[in-house]
């Protein structure tokens, strides 16, 4: 089972967001909306499976290298401006979150 996840980039990350929508499997494309400050962005909307988490890690962690900032939403909760000590805290915990989801032992089902 996947986590549900919004990545919203720049308009002129558009590309790099797509490359990692396709790895993350995404079928609905992304789309572009103006945030409230007035600039636009880009967003993708996709499930955040084991499969693909690797995928997701590696972007964020160059994300963190590049010194930018992205919106991320994980299941309703928005990330944003996080140091890089934060996004691995966060990485992991949404791993953990993932994993549970799909081990039987832990689920609620």
């Amino acid at each position: 089972m996947a986590i549900e996840v919004g990545i919203s980039v720049p308009v002129e990350d558009r590309e790099g967001l797509d490359k990692l929508a396709r790895q993350l499997g995404a079928t609905d494309g992304s789309f572009e909306r103006r945030a409230l400050d007035g600039a636009t962005v880009v967003t993708v909307m996709t499930g955040l499976s084991v499969a693909a988490f690797p995928f997701f890690k590696t972007w964020v962690q160059a994300k963190v290298a590049e010194k930018k900032t992205y919106t991320i939403n994980i299941d309703g909760r928005t990330l944003k401006g996080y140091t890089a000590d934060d996004a691995i805290r966060i990485l992991k915990t949404v791993e953990q979150a993932i994993e549970q989801r799909v081990d039987p032992l832990n689920s609620d089902d």
